[in-house]
């Protein structure tokens, strides 16, 4: 049988719910080896119609998201292949 896949959800909009995903997956199935990344993507509409309100919310929800995750798992993903070698990370068009 082949290695183990299982999803595991957050809420990118609320940084405790981020901050700890990277926690619960690693307790789960130990050191990450393969981070994928993507919220989904901002919802349709040209530039213009999205309001200063609307940028905040994205850039929390799609780059400030992504930089939580990778920073609460990159460490053990260090120490399990060093410093110069640390696993995939895949970010999705609505990751960034």
């Amino acid at each position: 049988m082949g290695p183990e896949c299982r999803a595991f959800v957050a809420d990118c909009h609320d940084a405790v719910s981020r901050a700890s995903l990277g926690v619960l997956v690693e307790g789960a199935l130990g050191p990450i080896e393969i981070l994928a990344i993507d919220s989904g993507g901002p919802s349709a509409g040209r530039f213009e119609v999205h309001d200063d309100d609307r940028w905040a919310d994205i850039v929390d929800q799609y780059v400030l998201a992504a930089a939580t995750l990778l920073r609460a798992v990159l460490p053990g993903m260090r120490a399990t292949f060093g410093v110069d070698r640390h696993g995939d990370i895949l970010l999705g068009k609505g990751a960034l």
